[in-house]
């Protein structure tokens, strides 16, 4: 597996997650684009507490862009 390898909860070639990346995706270098990618993440996909969804499907990229929002955040 390389860095840019699609995994199960990591299935970026899903449209909706291809579309959220090239929608938010800004900049001439490799960093700005991370960076600006991050920050679509951290400012557009809200964080909810109270509806914990713990099942391996409900935790795919995927799946949190088309619920809106994601229920656990890991350590990093």
């Amino acid at each position: 597996m390389t860095s840019t390898s699609e995994t199960f909860f990591f299935d970026f070639k899903t449209p909706i997650v291809a579309d959220f990346v090239s929608q938010n995706t800004r900049g001439d270098s490799d960093l700005e684009r991370v960076v600006s990618l991050y920050y679509a993440v951290r400012d557009k996909v809200k964080y909810d507490p109270y509806h914990i969804l713990l099942e391996p499907g409900e935790l795919k990229a995927s799946r949190i862009l088309e619920r809106g929002y994601v229920s656990i955040v890991t350590g990093k």
